[in-house]
């Protein structure tokens, strides 16, 4: 099974800077708001495994598709 790279507290998203942790509680190890700030974060399987926001992804997603491109990873354009 592939893994993401291990990221830091304070690593932002690459695709809209924002943190990819919110500030507060999501980022304790094994509280609940870290478990729920997780399942709203993906990676990259097909290639640099660096970890994203799952709704920034599906907007890189779309556009891709709208422009007739295959999907792929923002960073390393692995598809």
């Amino acid at each position: 099974e592939i893994e993401r790279l291990p990221f830091a507290e304070d690593d932002t998203c690459p695709i809209c800077c924002d943190f990819l942790l919110p500030e507060g509680p999501a980022r304790e190890d094994g509280s609940r708001e870290r478990k729920a700030a997780m399942r709203l974060l993906t990676f990259c399987k097909s290639g640099c495994r660096r970890t994203m926001h799952s709704q920034c992804m599906k907007h890189w997603a779309d556009h891709r598709v709208s422009v007739g491109e295959d999907i792929s990873c923002p960073l390393c354009r692995a598809t």
